[in-house]
């Protein structure tokens, strides 16, 4: 397979970059669809088993260039020159400073002190603090350039080709970031939405009406992204439900966009529905900070990403895209590595729930582990409820666990407004088994969440805008205390 070349184009210079791939001496772009994955590496759990794991050896210790994420197109602007003068350096095996971004606000000389302290593996590219959306507090995560740009080639491989991706994520998470990283390694600078000087972009968790940011930069697609043979858009899913009500806006997106990315987050069956009924070119994501972002579409993986589950049904992912690690001694079970042929390759073990089901075989993500419920000897899975209710009943909810004097665990369904249990639990026992039923049902009016951050639905979110599980388990338990 020839070798990639990948132009780079920062305002008005232009470089080439050829790739070098550590592993196997050049990248592998092909689709996601099984039947082209010829190159793609077969991993079987015993290797895996027998895996390496070990928390990294951080042998350098200077000071990252830490770069303000956020929304606003003066951040966007500058993590793509940053980026493409990162690649300029990689591309001509120069030392290159790793890249920091963090959250708006953010002290840049704490940042860069925590990792300066910590120390990261030579070879580091990208330094990027997770969501802690299941622990509440994220781990900075230590990627390659290599694992990085491999991501991006396989998503454009795995897409229409290379194009110019439109920025409305947060750029100091992996979603956000590669929007501007796959645009710079296209060629294309990304499209934010105030570019030219429109009103600051945001993504409000705090509004269901359709986002005004996304709405500018999809209806600017035509002027900014009129050079690039591809324009995409990456979400989230509650961005996509805001974008359902907007009839233009949906217009836009079904007309000028080659493929919209959803990811970050569940994404019932109900929304997907939705979208494709409106016309909207959706593509499912599944990856995380650890993967350098999405590594598996439509529950089929791209680039030469493998998806092994073990006995428990936790999900593996092995291939080019995955990082180094984690900065410090923590979370070192996470990450493996395991030679086979000769060839080193990097496994994340994630703390997510699936299946592997049909020919070929496609991943279906059930839920995080932790998540699980345990309840008179069963394990359920809350998403599988949530996705069932948002399907027969129209209305988004969460399941949480709760301690149980007789089952060990309870199940109990919170929705914004009130749900009749009774119809619920008929539903949910069909569709599955009666034990799976949830034995409670409450709404958010009826839970202390305190000062949590709230999105217009009333439920609590994180940081990045995900629904906050934890923060709702911890006020329905003491409302059943």
């Amino acid at each position: 397979m020839p070798s990639l070349s990948v132009v780079l184009r920062i305002g008005a210079s232009s470089r080439t970059m050829h790739d070098r791939h550590p592993l196997h001496g050049q990248y592998t772009t092909h689709s996601e669809c099984p039947s082209h994955s010829e190159g793609t590496v077969s991993i079987e759990p015993d290797s895996l088993a027998a895996a390496t794991t070990a928390p990294l050896s951080h042998t350098v210790h200077g000071e990252p260039l830490v770069i303000e994420g956020g929304t606003q197109a003066s951040a966007v602007f500058a993590l793509e020159r940053a980026i493409g003068e990162a690649l300029d350096a990689y591309s001509a095996a120069r030392p290159v400073t790793p890249l920091f971004v963090v959250p708006p606000g953010t002290s840049a000389s704490a940042a860069a002190a925590e990792v300066a302290h910590l120390g990261y593996p030579e070879g580091t590219g990208v330094l990027m603090r997770t969501s802690g959306s299941t622990t509440g507090t994220g781990k900075i995560v230590a990627m390659p350039w290599e694992a990085v740009i491999a991501s991006a080639t396989a998503t454009h491989a795995a897409l229409a080709g290379p194009g110019a991706w439109i920025t409305v994520l947060p750029i100091h998470h992996i979603a956000g970031f590669q929007t501007v990283t796959r645009s710079v390694i296209a060629g294309y600078s990304p499209i934010a939405p105030d570019m030219n000087g429109e009103a600051s972009a945001r993504v409000s968790a705090a509004s269901s009406a359709p986002d005004e940011s996304l709405r500018t930069a999809v209806m600017r697609t035509m002027v900014k992204g009129s050079a690039a043979p591809a324009v995409y858009l990456s979400q989230v899913p509650t961005q996509l439900s805001r974008s359902l009500t907007d009839p233009q806006l949906c217009e836009f997106i079904a007309t000028h966009i080659a493929a919209d990315v959803v990811g970050g987050a569940a994404l019932t069956s109900a929304l997907l529905d939705a979208a494709r009924s409106a016309g909207i070119p959706i593509r499912t994501s599944y990856g995380m900070t650890e993967t350098c972002g999405g590594c598996v579409y439509d529950g089929f993986p791209i680039g030469d990403t493998t998806i092994t589950i073990d006995t428990a049904g936790r999900i593996s992912l092995t291939g080019s895209a995955t990082a180094f690690g984690y900065l410090g001694d923590v979370g070192a079970d996470a990450f493996s590595t395991t030679t086979i042929d000769g060839r080193t390759l990097r496994t994340h073990h994630t703390q997510d729930a699936g299946a592997l089901t049909g020919k070929p075989p496609r991943l279906s993500v059930l839920g995080r582990i932790d998540d699980a419920i345990t309840t008179g000897g069963l394990t359920i899975m809350p998403a599988l409820i949530e996705d069932a209710v948002a399907r027969g009943f129209a209305v988004d909810s969460i399941v949480v666990g709760v301690p149980d004097a007789l089952w060990g665990e309870r199940a109990v369904i919170v929705a914004p407004t009130p749900l009749d249990l009774g119809a619920v639990r008929d539903y949910i026992g069909a569709r599955f088994e009666k034990g799976w039923a949830p034995r409670q049902a409450l709404t958010l009016s009826q839970l202390d969440l305190g000062a949590a951050q709230r999105n217009a639905d009333g439920w609590p979110i994180t940081a990045s805008g995900k629904i906050d599980r934890r923060a709702l388990q911890r006020a329905v338990r003491a409302f059943a205390a």
